[in-house]
């Protein structure tokens, strides 16, 4: 499958060498060429100079405008008085400038100003001495590509907010403290590099995010906003998770702020809102038990490391625990009275149809208490008997179980 096109323009690279390397150069372009056509890299050097130009002049813009340096490392090129001209150039430069010595004959380069710089191949093993050459370039090459994405990445946190604009509501840690993750009166929660405090993303809501927790793994953070609703990031890329919770929001001073905290395993994650606290299957998106406070507000909440019990805050001033029951599963009907009982939760209450989509069987089972049929209660006969005469869309029900074939597998004796 073709790569989709590079949104971003190429690195611009500028390659000093001496004449004398001229067949070396011409097979280090030809393995550079995937970057190029990628558009990757904007490769420069006197090569691609135009007939007529002032060849000094250009050589230097070509270096000045450039953000990679190659220097092609020789005794020729050690010698080279116009190359050593360029390397001063560009060390004048270094703060803006990634400098790559590439060694391709052995020689005494270790006492140059580039000996300070990582040289390519791996361990700056000169390239005619590797028993395959295309071996040597072709790590080159690679170790170029991962250049230039980490230059990438660079200008992305470029253009990062260094903070945020407004009151900061809540700060998370991941466990293994490589990640720091900040939510924000400005609609924003921040993912930063714990150790340099720097901006890595971005994690956008739209209203002011009032908080953030982390999974155990480290790998997802789970933030909350003001207009109630819950979403989950991958720490590692920044991007949004398949997951997207809009909780039941009840009116909401603007001076309430609320919290969350994701229960060990990360599967689960507790949020404190104005009406109570929710336990939130991450997983399908759902609600799975409520707990209500009346007039009290819950303001925070954190797990215990066992993840049996949430510590609760309130509006009042007082503390509690919350004792956490994931285990609301309940014995789930066999073939269509299955495609039954989740018809008709989706008729009772809309937003199950996330449960629909993934078909996730513990949230499935765990429809009852969503919709707070009391235990004792089999749910599809009171889903059946609030919903009389209802009659399963044959349309939908074949579609349901082209897509669910195997869970929908009839119990033994039954039609």
């Amino acid at each position: 499958m073709a790569e989709p096109p590079r949104k971003r323009a190429p690195v611009k690279a500028f390659i000093s060498y001496s004449n004398r390397d001229s067949e070396l150069l011409n097979q280090l372009l030809r393995h550079l060429q995937p970057l190029v056509r990628e558009e990757l890299l904007d490769l420069h050097h006197d090569q691609t100079l135009e007939s007529g130009a002032d060849w000094t002049v250009e050589l230097y813009r070509m270096l000045s405008e450039s953000q990679i340096v190659l220097f092609l490392v020789s005794p020729d090129s050690l010698a080279s008085a116009f190359v050593e001209r360029e390397v001063a150039q560009a060390l004048s430069h270094q703060e803006s400038k990634r400098i790559v010595p590439i060694v391709l004959r052995p020689c005494d380069w270790f006492s140059s100003p580039l000996a300070k710089f990582m040289a390519l191949p791996a361990g700056g093993k000169p390239v005619t001495t590797w028993e395959n050459r295309d071996e040597a370039f072709a790590d080159i090459t690679r170790g170029l590509r991962k250049l230039v994405d980490s230059l990438d990445q660079e200008r992305d946190r470029s253009q990062l907010p260094s903070r945020h604009e407004g009151p900061v509501n809540s700060i998370a840690i991941s466990a293994d403290g490589r990640r720091v993750v900040s939510a924000g009166e400005d609609g924003t929660a921040i993912v930063w590099d714990a150790l340099t405090l720097q901006p890595l993303f971005v994690l956008g809501h739209g209203e002011p995010v009032t908080a953030v927790s982390l999974t155990e793994d480290g790998q997802r953070a789970v933030s909350r906003s003001a207009d109630s609703i819950a979403r989950v990031w991958d720490l590692e890329t920044g991007e949004p998770g398949n997951i997207q919770t809009d909780l039941p929001q009840p009116d909401v001073p603007s001076n309430v702020r609320t919290s969350s905290a994701v229960l060990p395993g990360g599967r689960y994650s507790v949020a404190a809102q104005p009406d109570g606290l929710k336990l939130l299957d991450l997983t399908s998106g759902t609600i799975i038990r409520s707990l209500n406070f009346g007039s009290e507000t819950p303001t925070a909440v954190a797990v215990t490391p066992d993840g049996r019990r949430a510590i609760w805050g309130s509006s009042l001033g007082n503390v509690g625990a919350w004792p956490l029951d994931t285990s609301v599963a309940r014995p789930l009907p066999e073939g269509r009275d299955r495609l039954r009982l989740a018809y008709l939760a989706v008729l009772e209450s809309p937003e199950l149809w996330r449960v629909l989509e993934t078909w996730d069987e513990s949230a499935l089972s765990g429809i009852g208490a969503q919709l707070a049929i009391p235990p004792e209660e089999d749910v599809l006969e009171t889903l059946t008997g609030r919903h009389q005469n209802i009659m399963l869309p044959p349309l939908w029900a074949a579609w349901m179980e082209t897509l669910h074939r195997s869970k929908l597998a009839k119990a033994p004796g039954k039609p």
